[in-house]
């Protein structure tokens, strides 16, 4: 992000956020997980193992599975004492 400083006909300075980066991109975002994907999977098949990594959701890949929560150290120690979490 950068800052960019727009000045009004009053004479005042309006700032205002500019997005230089696409980190926000969700776009982009599924272009960093399918290469993610590409890779890893190149890495398994040279090691000879036969699992793959697939970058698309359950619904994409025709999948009618809930996908799992993740836990957290603090609920996975109280659950382990016995204590009910939400998760």
């Amino acid at each position: 992000m950068k800052t960019a400083s727009v000045r009004l006909p009053s004479g005042r300075y309006k700032t205002h956020k500019v997005d230089l980066t696409g980190w926000n991109d969700k776009g982009n975002a599924l272009l960093w997980r399918k290469a993610w994907a590409d890779i890893s999977n190149a890495y398994l098949e040279r090691a000879g193992s036969p699992e793959r990594i697939d970058h698309r959701s359950n619904a994409e890949r025709g999948i009618d599975e809930l996908p799992t929560v993740h836990m957290g150290v603090a609920a996975c120690q109280m659950e382990k004492k016995g204590i009910a979490t939400e998760k």
